[in-house]
């Protein structure tokens, strides 16, 4: 169990809730990409909603990353 508890503080264990934290809010966003396409807005415009929804994603889990890395001690400075 200590093994295991340990290996929950190692970097790499860290990084990987960060990916995590980043498929999420990709699926956050493309969710409400196609909830607009299935409504009917914007049918069009599919592409153009990817790329704005893709552009948010990036941007929030950017911000995101900042926040964890600092709080996790991995970046030099804290946010």
């Amino acid at each position: 169990f200590d093994g295991i508890m340990h290996s929950f503080g190692s970097p790499m264990f860290k990084l990987m809730e960060v990916g995590l934290v980043g498929v999420i809010l990709f699926h956050l966003f493309n969710g409400l990409r196609v909830t607009l396409i299935d409504m009917g807005v914007m049918v069009e415009k599919q592409k153009t909603l990817f790329v704005i929804a893709v552009i948010i994603w990036l941007g929030t889990w950017f911000a995101f990353s900042i926040i964890m890395l600092s709080k996790m001690g991995l970046l030099p400075f804290s946010v």
